[in-house]
């Protein structure tokens, strides 16, 4: 039987509260069973009774709390899949994970069979109303309504404002990642020793237009693009956090623990030693 992994998004189920990642952006905190609906037992168990998924030591779970559920996640991880048993029910498929790179035919069969299936299964089986993401290299279902918006306009919007190093990133050439950022931008360091930028706007100029939608994005401004990011070198920062966490709650249970920084976890690893970790706590602290 394969295994089934649940992601919540950031603010559900928190990863600056004792999780371990290389990049605070970009990794959360999974669920892997053999089920969905084994996923939905273990987010429901996680749900702090008085607190709920909020963790006062991650900032995430301070996002609104509208895509919380009043109901436990694992009774509608059990549905029987009657025909128009989401009838009513609108869901979102996300055409931009689901795009061919042009000129790629590998991730074809894949990608046509788990359209179909959306499309068999959730809308004409189960009866819920499909809307669609739109991408450049998608080409739209005419039997599916088109959202609103897309998620390279949400980038457009949050980049500048929540991660504008995006902007500078340098693609494996050294030259900029984004062109038509680096085309409207005066002279600039994208990073020491690397100037670019041949137009008029400054950077600056240029995240204020883009996020009130005053001109278009980068074509390639998508969830692709952003997903291939350069980590960030959090995790030098998520382990002395993880290990003197560590040594509170065994302070708390009558022990002292020593481990509390890289040195001595490398001393430790050299030895050969076992590390115990303490029993694991549900909820913030």
């Amino acid at each position: 039987m394969p295994w089934r992994s649940s992601l919540p998004h950031k603010s559900l189920l928190g990863f600056g509260g004792g999780a371990i990642g290389a990049d605070i952006y970009c990794d959360r905190s999974g669920i892997l069973c053999r089920t969905i609906g084994d996923c939905a037992k273990v987010l429901d168990a996680l749900k702090d009774p008085v607190a709920g998924y909020y963790d006062p030591r991650d900032p995430f779970t301070t996002v609104p709390r509208s895509s919380v559920l009043n109901t436990p996640y694992a009774s509608h991880a059990q549905m029987p899949g009657t025909l128009g048993g989401l009838v009513g029910m609108r869901i979102g498929i996300i055409r931009e994970s689901m795009v061919c790179a042009p000129g790629s035919q590998a991730e074809l069969p894949i990608v046509t069979a788990a359209a179909q299936e959306i499309k068999t299964i959730l809308g004409d089986r189960l009866g819920a109303t499909l809307v669609e993401s739109s991408h450049p290299l998608w080409r739209q279902d005419p039997e599916i309504e088109t959202m609103q918006t897309d998620f390279r306009r949400a980038l457009a919007r949050l980049v500048p404002i929540f991660m504008p190093e995006l902007l500078f990133r340098l693609g494996p050439d050294g030259q900029p990642l984004f062109k038509e950022f680096a085309a409207a931008i005066v002279p600039t360091a994208f990073m020491p020793g690397k100037i670019f930028g041949t137009g008029t706007m400054q950077p600056i100029d240029y995240g204020v237009a883009l996020a009130e939608e005053r001109i278009a994005p980068p074509a390639n401004l998508d969830i692709a693009t952003i997903q291939e990011q350069e980590l960030a070198m959090a995790f030098r920062f998520h382990i002395p956090q993880y290990l003197t966490r560590r040594a509170a709650d065994w302070q708390a249970l009558g022990f002292t623990e020593t481990l509390v920084d890289f040195p001595t976890l490398n001393a430790r690893s050299n030895s050969g030693a076992t590390i115990n970790a303490p029993p694991s706590r549900i909820g913030p602290r």
